[in-house]
């Protein structure tokens, strides 16, 4: 245990409040979409599990927002699913209907209203390429996809040495394979990745898979009722609730071994945010999914060899929210963000990637940036929504009902990085130490994507590991 940490734990422990002990099997860090299927999937095998959640809700960037005056519900964040048998298995799992949502591959004429939301500017469909250049852009991408067919493993498995291709800043791979006229396309998907540009070939890759370029050109899947929290509402009451749910929980301290040992107990300490408790936790295994930037292990014994990779993540901002009051009604469609004055006209950021109509007066934004958020932003962000909705929506009186931070989002490193064999290392850190990792950055920030990253690394050796 750090002395730190033993410090932090010393006065609570001595205070009034008394420390609950629970025994677990497995301990999950994280409730978001990586976490909570992890949980669900160790309880099918008949081990115990517990979930410590910092928030007051599973699902992660998974929200839905509950319109009181009609009834009606919009989901937040996360909206459409990849289509792929795990998600139609863990949506029948709760008996919960799905439907297919079709987006399609479009340019100019695809129902996008350029517009610069920093100016209020509204400009012609000129500023985007044609249906039929996108279009053909679009297979010369699909090509180039082709060439890299370990990228549809489950999790980031390279290999030596890895292509140099991948390792391109995506502006400098769009130019060397002449796929300009898809830039905006992939950009406006891609929110959460800072600048798309910028980002190294390999992340848009894995994002802008097979799997979505097979569903823009037929459909993705959607919650048939748009609740898709409905999802995580049912995990939660089949892990047994707030028995093996601790919401708005932080780790205070945790003791791991050395080494990896099926023998060797775990030890943690975590204590609510809301009353106080603090609970020891006697596990066996641990699965971390949450976001491995350094900020969130402060309070965990990571070793070097855990320190050297976590310490080189670097994150984006990644937000969404519901605005009533801000429907555009001179012509149906996306207001997108453009700006002139920017390579290939994409916005400039952070700010809002387009305003979308929903239903009634209702409208969706999801908000993004290059840096990692700071919570103390998070207002001022808002602040910035409002004004830039009023901008460009003239006569609109924009009011926020439904918000939705999205935390450290799309975790990279370095080209450089890569090169040098990280994510080896990193994949080797599956079952070290008792330890276990699932998320987004462990594979991309794509709910069926962690699911079977999950499935396919992470439950084997885990449930392997229990029974050894």
């Amino acid at each position: 245990m750090k002395l730190a940490n033993l410090v932090q734990l010393l006065p609570l422990a001595t205070s009034a409040l008394a420390i609950k002990t629970i025994t677990r099997d497995v301990t999950v860090i994280g409730g978001g979409v990586g976490g909570t299927y992890a949980a669900v999937r160790v309880a099918d095998y008949n081990k115990s599990v517990v979930v410590v959640e910092q928030t007051e809700t599973l699902g992660g960037a998974t929200r839905t927002y509950h319109d009181p005056a009609t009834g009606e519900t919009i989901d937040v964040g996360v909206q459409i699913f990849q289509n792929m048998d795990i998600v139609k298995s863990f949506f029948a799992r709760y008996n919960l209907p799905l439907i297919n949502m079709s987006i399609g591959i479009s340019g100019a004429g695809g129902g996008l209203i350029p517009v610069n939301l920093r100016t209020g500017q509204h400009f012609n469909y000129s500023v985007l390429p044609s249906d039929d250049n996108v279009a053909s852009a679009f297979k010369k991408y699909a090509a180039q996809l082709a060439r890299f067919p370990f990228l549809t493993d489950p999790g980031i498995q390279l290999p030596d040495p890895v292509p140099e291709d991948l390792l391109l800043p995506f502006s400098k791979f769009v130019d060397k394979y002449d796929l300009q006229d898809i830039v905006q396309l992939v950009a406006l998907q891609a929110q959460g990745f800072g600048n798309v540009l910028e980002t190294t070939t390999l992340y848009v890759f894995k994002f802008f898979n097979e799997i979505v370029l097979e569903n823009l050109a037929s459909s993705f899947l959607a919650s048939a009722t748009t609740n898709s929290h409905e999802l995580y509402e049912k995990a939660y009451d089949a892990l047994g609730g707030a028995k093996n749910v601790l919401f708005n929980s932080t780790i205070i301290s945790i003791d791991r071994p050395a080494k990896s040992d099926p023998d060797a107990p775990i030890k943690l300490y975590v204590q609510s945010s809301s009353t106080g408790e603090i609970v020891q936790i006697n596990t066996k295994q641990i699965v971390f999914a949450i976001p491995p930037v350094a900020s969130n292990f402060e309070t965990v014994d990571l070793d070097e060899t855990e320190d050297s990779l976590i310490s080189r993540f670097t994150s984006h901002t990644f937000m969404a929210g519901v605005l009533k009051n801000a429907a555009y009604l001179e012509a149906p469609g996306l207001l997108y963000n453009a700006d002139l004055t920017t390579p290939y006209k994409l916005p400039k950021l952070p700010s809002i990637y387009f305003i979308g109509p929903m239903f009634g007066n209702l409208t969706a934004i999801p908000y993004g940036g290059p840096s990692p958020p700071d919570p103390e932003d998070e207002e001022d962000i808002k602040k910035d929504v409002i004004s830039l909705v009023k901008k460009s929506i003239p006569g609109s009186d924009p009011e926020i009902v439904s918000w939705m931070s999205g935390g450290n989002y799309e975790c990279q490193v370095s080209a450089d990085e890569i090169r040098g064999g990280f994510y080896e290392r990193l994949n080797n850190l599956q079952g070290y130490r008792n330890t276990w990792w699932t998320g987004a950055a462990f594979q991309h920030p794509d709910c069926a994507l962690i699911w079977n990253f999950t499935d396919a690394v992470v439950i084997p050796n885990l449930i392997k590991a229990l029974n050894a």
